[in-house]
């Protein structure tokens, strides 16, 4: 059962990669996997309950990229530059986060989603915090960085840069701004190395 739970979850995912939330239907979900939208009830009790299935597979697939990326790292602030560039990388590769943000439901209709997304963000953050506390006692960021505001700057410099890509990717091709990005990144809290 956990590997057609998986597969529903993944058509989701590539449904809403695709085609935006209107393309999330019990309908449009059933049959990208071959099945009828009463089968998909025995797996999961409403789109809401695959919703939350999509952000907890999205959340853990990202942060763990993001935490094998750090570990292989030199040094924490290589580190960080890495988890930014698998970020930027993941998600290009799976569209569906930035649009993912904007469904309604998230923001307006359901609060287990929006418990959901928080973990998920929180979990990122954890990471990210993590890194730039290791880069300060290190020496390689200054003293007074204060490290929640930081690691707030990199997840917003993350998300924002998705979200106008998602919107126009020829006009703002999120690879190819990746190096600039942490350029910037790095100015704005004078990370040294």
């Amino acid at each position: 059962m956990a590997g057609r739970r998986e597969q529903i979850v993944q058509a989701a995912l590539d449904l809403v990669s695709e085609e935006g939330s209107s393309g999330l239907t019990m309908m449009n979900i059933a049959q990208r996997i071959g099945t009828s939208d009463a089968a998909l009830y025995r797996h999961f009790r409403n789109k809401l309950e695959i919703m939350e299935a999509m952000i907890r597979k999205f959340g853990s697939d990202m942060v763990q990229a993001a935490r094998e990326a750090a570990r292989e790292a030199p040094d924490p602030v290589e580190g960080l530059r890495r988890i930014m560039r698998t970020q930027l990388e993941h998600i290009v590769r799976q569209r569906a986060l930035p649009r993912m943000i904007l469904l309604e439901e998230i923001h307006l209709k359901d609060e287990v989603l929006k418990v959901e997304v928080e973990r998920v963000i929180r979990g990122y953050l954890e990471l990210i915090q993590e890194k730039l506390r290791e880069a300060q006692e290190m020496g390689m960021v200054p003293p007074d960085v204060d490290i929640e505001v930081a690691g707030i700057s990199f997840l917003g410099t993350v998300q924002s840069s998705a979200m106008l890509w998602s919107l126009n990717p020829e006009r703002f091709p999120l690879l190819d701004r990746a190096d600039a990005l942490w350029r910037i990144f790095t100015d704005s809290i004078r990370l040294q190395g």
